[in-house]
């Protein structure tokens, strides 16, 4: 079979999505190809910046990029529906399916003999610099806040301090990216929404793929946009060897473990709590006041693997993250920290990012009758993948006039 399409995409999960999305309104016709059955398998999109590790002046910009009236400006103009936000007020839009940009204050705690307290004021300090509202807090206040805290049971408030950063933004990503896909799904139908499309080939003319086995053949008019997500990295270093290109490299791919952990007591929403280089919320979907409020979500960094290890595989990858040291960390947190007397596992999930020295630049990689780029910053925070579509989709449409 044989297409046309003025500009092809190519990736998993969200990014590639929204610029769809765009290219659409700008009059563009659009094949999306999707290596993975499902779409969103990777799940390499974060409902917020992790902000680790907690220093230096580019935690303090993504703090401010973080607030909630940043992540709205952001997010609604690309959502195909009305995304609600909470808290909400009374006299609002109110629908419980839709997508929810919940604001709560990002709390982190540390102890008294931490001695790299004033590394993380400085990151504070620039904050409010640059208009984040950051308050300094101290031992009870510094704890009774924090997701899952039985604070009756608190017995050296003391020992502990804080600080507090308000209308930080996080996103209810699952929502979020089924809305958008759906959007793009029933206005670019099935032959132009192609998942399971592998191997994905470059020709003279355009791109070539199997769909359900067939061979299908794409002349490409403008140009093609691969948006590299960790899932990808074997096929676009076989690629940049191949027409000898020498991007910038992140420095590896990080491992997150994603903990949901049941509490017996409901959880306060308002926060997400920082403590040790994990971050821990009220997580679940919609609105947090109507779900049951039980279900606590812990984030911890993981190792990082350099991009030499190409050949390493993801379960190896899952085995490592998922180790004894995690267990105790996680048992320290709800036994000696949050004073819970044992916790039940709910799931636990293995998720992937790049990890830059600087920026992420994006690179082009060949320049023929069409031209393909490779599109990075396509992983991680929602509102981040959102800016980087968005900006990628614009950028070439204006090379493109020009």
């Amino acid at each position: 079979m044989r297409l046309d399409s003025d500009m092809v995409l190519i990736g998993t999960g969200l990014a590639p999505l929204i610029a769809a999305q765009i290219l659409l309104r700008q009059g563009k016709s659009v094949l999306l190809l999707n290596p993975e059955y499902d779409f969103f398998g990777e799940n390499s999109e974060f409902g917020f910046d992790p902000l680790l590790p907690w220093q230096g002046g580019e935690i303090a910009r993504r703090l401010t990029e973080s607030n909630i009236e940043a992540v709205l400006r952001d997010l609604q103009p690309e959502f195909p529906g009305a995304l609600e936000t909470w808290p909400g007020t009374r006299s609002g839009y109110r629908d419980s399916l839709a997508p929810f940009v919940r604001s709560r204050q990002r709390l982190f705690v540390g102890r008294v003999e931490e001695d790299h307290w004033p590394i993380r004021e400085e990151v504070a300090l620039l904050a409010m610099e640059a208009g984040a509202k950051v308050q300094t807090i101290a031992g009870w206040d510094a704890l009774k806040g924090f997701p899952g805290m039985s604070a009756n049971k608190i017995s050296d408030p003391g020992r502990y301090r804080g600080m507090s950063v308000s209308k930080v933004a996080d996103v209810d990503v699952v929502r979020f990216r089924n809305g958008v896909r759906e959007f793009v799904r029933e206005r670019l139908g099935n032959e132009g929404l192609v998942v399971g499309a592998s191997p994905i080939e470059f020709t003279a003319e355009g791109v070539r793929y199997r769909d359900q086995g067939k061979p299908v053949n794409v002349r490409v008019n403008e140009g093609v946009l691969t948006f590299w997500t960790p899932k990808l990295t074997s096929w676009i270093k076989s690629l940049t060897e191949h027409y000898d290109v020498k991007p910038t490299l992140p420095l590896g791919i990080r491992l997150w473990e994603e903990w949901s952990l049941l509490s017996k007591d409901p959880l306060d929403p308002s926060s997400i709590g920082m403590i040790d280089d994990l971050i821990v919320w009220a997580a679940g979907e919609g609105d947090p006041i109507e779900t049951d409020g039980k279900q606590l979500g812990v984030l911890r960094r993981g190792p990082l693997h350099s991009m030499s290890t190409r050949d390493d595989s993801f379960r190896a990858w899952e085995d490592e993250a998922a180790s004894r040291d995690s267990f105790h960390l996680i048992g320290d947190l709800t036994r000696e920290f949050l004073h819970w007397e044992r916790f039940t596992l709910r799931s636990l999930k293995v998720r992937r990012t790049f990890e830059w020295a600087d920026r992420h630049p994006s690179f082009i990689l060949f320049r023929n009758r069409f031209e393909s780029r490779v599109v990075t910053g396509s992983e991680g925070f929602v509102a981040d993948i959102v800016r980087t579509a968005r900006s990628a989709a614009m950028r070439f449409i204006e090379d493109v006039r020009l």
